[in-house]
Formats: C-alpha cells, structure tokens, sequence
C-alpha cells in the first residue's frame, strides 16, 4: 500500500481494483486518490461485495460484481490505475490472460497496472508466510 501512496496513486486518479474481495485495501486506494477521485471494486463474490458495501464506504468509492476474466462493465480507457491483490494466482492460464487482456482494455493509454500475487515456489517451499485478517 505504501508503493501505491508513494508511487502510483495520485490524487484524482480513476483507480480499478480486480478482486477487490471485502474491500479493506480498495477502500484505502479511495483515501490515496481523494475527493476528485474514483475508485471501483470489481469482485466476483456476491457476499464479499455486500461486506464491501457495508464495512467500506467512501464518497468516491463503489463496487460491482463481475468476472474480472469476462468483460468488464467499465468502458475503454477508463481508468488511471488498475490493481489487484492476491487474485492472479488463482486463476487458470486462459483466464489470466483474459484478465490482463480486459486490463489493458480498460486502462487509458498513460495507465499503470499493479499486480500483487504469490510466487509459484510459495507453496513449495518453507516460507514463513504471513497473511492479514479482517474481522467482518
């Protein structure tokens, strides 16, 4: 979060977070891009988005439920900004590629994509993994 503060998110950006889950991080994204603005979370889970909506609420801020490997309900060239935390790994290869084809589409042609994801040797190997936890 502190990279996107410091170095990506500018205050005003349209800002895109696939698999935005319950919202916590995308909620802050909202805070780096201020009043001028827009963040948007695209989440595939129906509940996730209700606890999103409940617990994460900011001016500038909303959710959709959508297939971040589908086509998304942003138009072209919308946003400044995508990210995506924790959601690659999860996916097979054609619906990765997908993803990162929808990404491009809705990026304007300045834009930034930043992706955080688990290294393939993550689970085979004896990292010592730390994960957060939200009380919802």
């Amino acid at each position: 979060m502190e990279y996107l503060a410091d170095q990506v998110i500018k205050s005003g950006d349209v800002v895109v977070d696939v698999g935005a889950g319950a919202g916590f991080p995308t909620l802050r994204m909202a805070t780096m891009a201020g009043p001028a603005g827009n963040v948007v979370g695209i989440e595939l889970s129906e509940a996730m988005i209700e606890a999103a909506r409940h617990h994460c609420q900011a001016a500038n801020l909303s959710f959709q439920c959508a297939d971040i490997s589908q086509e998304m309900p942003l138009p072209d060239g919308f946003a400044d900004v995508v990210t995506g935390f924790m959601v690659l790994h999860n996916l097979r290869r054609t619906e990765m590629r997908r993803t990162l084809i929808e990404v491009e589409r809705i990026l304007n042609p300045s834009g930034r994509a930043v992706f955080l994801t688990m290294h393939p040797d993550a689970f085979e190997s004896r990292w010592d993994l730390q994960f957060l936890a939200y009380d919802l």
